[in-house]
């Protein structure tokens, strides 16, 4: 899944793919999402915006997008909930919930590492940075 610019807010998509389009001298180069919901803005007021719940809306929420809107690699993940008798996981038909850079906690730590022992960074690690 995918977190990119529409009409100047962020929204999250499942791009089905990408593709070129050439008008005049210009390329334009574009991808077909299928865009997720608003998220449920009562959950993200609740818990002081940082729960996003979002649903999946398939084919019917299909549009084009410019691939310079993409700003990240995100994870929608199902939002699984228990039942009230505690004893059963209810699987959701389409609500998901945002889990942001997945795996990049590790990634960020590790940065490049410098194969050099030099005097400067010791062969430490350097360029961590997990900006967007």
């Amino acid at each position: 899944m995918w977190q990119f610019r529409l009409n100047g807010q962020f929204r999250f998509a499942e791009i089905r793919f990408f593709f070129r389009l050439k008008f005049g001298e210009d390329i334009h180069t574009l991808a077909v999402a299928s865009v997720f919901s608003q998220p449920d803005h009562e959950l993200l007021k609740r818990s002081y915006q940082t729960t996003y719940v979002c649903r999946y809306q398939g084919d019917d929420a299909l549009i084009a997008i410019n691939v310079k809107e993409i700003c990240s690699l995100v994870s929608m993940v199902p939002d699984y909930k228990i039942s009230d008798d505690s004893l059963t996981v209810v699987t959701p038909a389409s609500e998901h919930f945002l889990v942001e850079k997945i795996g990049m906690d590790i990634t960020a730590r590790l940065g490049e590492v410098d194969d050099e022992d030099d005097e400067e960074t010791g062969g430490v690690l350097v360029g961590a940075d997990d900006g967007c």
